[in-house]
């Protein structure tokens, strides 16, 4: 499995993530890893834009729910 995952600065302190690839069980700790480096840095508005990953099991959802949490708060 491979992920790549490509962060760019949107107006209004939207970030923009893209995804391509798979995440899964060799990928999700890269996913989660990165989008909570972005919300260390203050990043908290960002949209996913999962449309080029072919593949998400449910660590990597889990991950999405945890991050909505984290950004509401």
């Amino acid at each position: 499995m491979e992920l790549k995952i490509d962060v760019k600065s949107r107006e209004n302190d939207v970030t923009l993530v893209i995804l391509r690839g798979e995440i899964g069980t060799d990928t999700v700790n890269q996913f989660k890893d990165r989008v909570d480096q972005l919300i260390g840095e203050g990043q908290t508005k960002l949209i996913m834009d999962f449309q080029e990953i072919n593949y998400l099991n449910s660590m990597g959802l889990g991950v999405v729910a945890a991050t909505l949490k984290k950004v509401k708060k």
